[in-house]
């Protein structure tokens, strides 16, 4: 078992907490409903991310089955996220219920000091951003993971900060800019001394460049400066393999489903 300084020996229940964390230190309001079992949005956009439900513990089989069909019958899309692995019985369950699409995403976590060296182009300059910039990185976070504006603007550096904040977390947003135009963004959470990376994205029309490698990589060298020794992120399938030239390691695994909706 790969061990990390500040996460406990099994890492892998500490880094999913991490998402379940983001959703409720941001999101709140007449959309949202939290418990210690639970936390849902329904924004009725049209994407998953923006419909999300994420359970904690999913062998209460009463509690899932009822939320995922309470969202089947939804005319908009889900996601709903498991943050431990569920029971095959479960799974054909919601199978069942009509959440076809799954993806599984991968617990991550990386030794800052053996991040590798950065091998991105230079024409890209990283800046970190406060609520001035709002508007162009919450354009650019949107565009980046194809997400309704309306659901981004409220996690942009202007939202406030977290809705919901614990003790001693901090938040740093960033852009990453090609000749003064906002091509990707990240934003780093600090919990525990902890480097937490979320919203990496990038504009579609610069995929392809190393920007997803940039400004991680970046964004975290800005922040290890100040003493923190392990950072910890989320990552699918796909991207795994980037966050592994970085550095990061796979600790273990949890599953995302999702919805169409009724009219899906």
């Amino acid at each position: 078992m790969l061990k990390f300084k500040g996460l406990p020996d099994d890492p892998a229940e500490f880094i999913v907490s991490g998402l379940d964390e983001f959703f409720r230190g941001l999101f709140s309001g007449s959309d949202t409903e939290r418990n210690d079992d639970y936390f849902q949005i329904a924004t009725a956009l049209s994407h998953p991310i923006a419909n999300i439900v994420i359970i904690r513990d999913p062998s209460n089989l009463p509690l899932v089955e009822n939320l995922a069909r309470e969202r089947a019958h939804a005319n908009f899309p889900t996601a709903l996220c498991l943050l431990q692995s569920p029971t095959s019985e479960l799974n054909a369950t919601l199978k069942q219920t009509g959440y076809l699409d799954t993806e599984i995403m991968h617990s991550m976590a990386m030794d800052i000091a053996t991040m590798a060296e950065s091998d991105t182009q230079s024409t890209f300059t990283l800046r970190e951003v406060d609520g001035s910039k709002h508007d162009e990185w919450v354009d650019t976070m949107a565009a980046g993971y194809e997400l309704p504006r309306e659901f981004v603007d409220r996690i942009g550096p202007d939202s406030n900060g977290p809705r919901n904040p614990v003790p001693n977390e901090h938040y740093h947003y960033f852009i990453a800019y090609h000749q003064n135009q906002p091509v990707a963004t990240s934003t780093l959470i600090i919990r525990q001394r902890i480097i937490g990376v979320y919203n990496i994205s990038t504009r579609p029309e610069f995929r392809g460049n190393g920007l997803g490698t940039f400004v991680t990589r970046e964004s975290i060298a800005r922040i290890a400066s100040k003493g923190y020794q392990t950072a910890i992120l989320q990552a699918s399938e796909m991207g795994r393999s980037i966050y592994e030239r970085i550095g990061f390691s796979s600790v273990g695994t949890f599953p995302f489903y999702f919805h169409s909706g009724a009219d899906g």
